[in-house]
């Protein structure tokens, strides 16, 4: 008799979201206006061996209606077409199915969702949806790798980064991501989730620019067939003061990118010199602050006769300021090649 599962494997089947759904966070929320929950595709699955101490999980386009979910609806078939005895577990817009025991190894078996199944505004699928898959002759007992970081560990990093940890496989458990301002050893308050193989922290604000970072994994990540993570758990970043990212010319046109959004009202053209490569100062005008009120537009004077050939340089005065009132460059002038970036 095969263990009793405890945990396992996560075996995605993606439904699409037609007209959109949550954009990432910070977006607006855009509503799901097709008639029916429909099935994008598990391609990426197809004949590939699964571990026999995995569990399925189904996603959706839509928070699921936990009180249309039974073994009728939703279930998992043998090779003799019996359906298998399963727990299952509705999570907003999931349903996990998670077999009694292991799956039997070099066996096929069948996932099957009917149209019973309803979303929290009543849709269906069109069709009862279903999926094979075949398992594999081991079970998995290789915990996660972490691949990377990001920010990453000593980096210097905007103030609107995002923060995760990124591994080599889908990750499951109570892990949560920790940051603390290290100068002021106070909590950024924020959110963590998971989705597939990432950890991410969403701070509920932007970091305090020029200040230290300390990210600190707690609680526990894991593979979906139970096995802990068990790396590098903190990390340090800091966060840049205003600064110029990019620097970037085409024809006449400079565009001049920031890192944060600019108080225009400290923008001029006085702030700004172009110089070739002979230090003589070309002609421009300042045009245009885009929207975002990141980048700046310098359009070059006569440019039949001062043609950019990218030797030039720009100066950027340190008396611009973002709208929090931090300094470019900590109001000291800098100066930046013409097809720059940081």
């Amino acid at each position: 008799m095969y263990t009793k599962i405890i945990s396992a494997f996560l075996l995605t089947l993606m439904f699409i979201v037609t007209g959109c759904g949550n954009t990432d966070s910070g977006g607006d929320t855009q509503i799901d206006t097709s008639k029916y929950l429909r099935v994008a595709s598990a391609s990426d699955l197809s004949n590939v061996p699964v571990p026999i101490n995995k569990y399925v999980m189904l996603v959706f386009s839509a928070p699921i209606d936990g009180s249309t979910v039974d073994t009728s609806s939703v279930y998992i078939t043998d090779e003799d077409n019996l359906p298998i005895a399963a727990v299952l577990k509705v999570s907003e817009e999931k349903i996990s199915i998670i077999p009694d025991e292991f799956f039997l190894p070099n066996k096929e078996y069948n996932i099957v969702v009917t149209t019973a199944v309803k979303d929290s505004v009543g849709r269906t699928l069109e069709n009862t949806f279903t999926y094979t898959f075949i398992t594999a002759s081991f079970s998995d007992n290789t915990p996660p790798s972490l691949l990377s970081v990001t920010p990453g560990d000593g980096i210097e990093a905007l103030a609107t980064t995002e923060i995760f940890m990124e591994f080599d496989e889908d990750i499951a458990g109570d892990g949560v991501l920790q940051l603390e301002n290290s100068d002021t050893n106070i909590i950024v308050d924020g959110t963590t989730t998971i989705s597939d193989h990432t950890l991410y922290f969403v701070p509920y604000s932007d970091l305090d620019q020029g200040s230290n970072y300390t990210v600190t994994l707690q609680g526990t990540v894991e593979d979906l067939a139970g096995n802990a993570y068990d790396g590098l758990t903190s990390w340090e970043f800091s966060v840049i003061d205003l600064s110029v990212l990019s620097v970037s010319y085409s024809k006449e046109v400079i565009r001049i990118e920031f890192s944060e959004h600019l108080d225009p009202s400290t923008v001029s053209e006085s702030d700004f010199t172009i110089f070739d490569i002979n230090e003589t100062a070309i002609p421009f005008r300042l045009t245009t602050i885009e929207d975002d009120n990141r980048t700046v537009h310098l359009n070059v004077l006569n440019p039949n006769i001062n043609k950019l050939d990218g030797t030039e340089e720009i100066s950027v005065s340190g008396t611009i300021q973002d709208i929090y009132g931090n300094s470019h460059n900590n109001g000291v002038t800098a100066i930046y090649p013409l097809g720059w970036e940081i």
